[in-house]
């Protein structure tokens, strides 16, 4: 099983290339299981045209879509929430 570390950090540089997107593990995962955009659309009960914007970061899946999606890829999700300063 392969863990998804998501973290969300207001302050990330989106044009840092370095980082992969979300929607780029989740299309190299799925082409490196060789599936089709169409097959995981069916098999996560939505539409094609959903999982082109998930990989393409043009959507945000539901939590319930998402775990759809990663189980299909054989991952899992862990949340991780940090303080991005010193502040109390």
């Amino acid at each position: 099983m392969i863990l998804l570390f998501l973290f969300l950090n207001l302050h990330q540089n989106k044009k840092d290339s370095s980082v992969m997107s979300f929607g780029n593990i989740i299309e190299e995962r799925r082409k490196y299981l060789q599936i089709r955009q169409e097959d995981l659309a069916e098999l996560c009960n939505v539409s094609s045209k959903s999982i082109q914007k998930i990989e393409n970061d043009k959507a945000n899946p539901t939590l319930k879509t998402l775990q759809k999606i990663l189980n299909v890829l054989g991952m899992e999700m862990s949340i991780s929430i940090k303080k991005l300063n010193n502040e109390s």
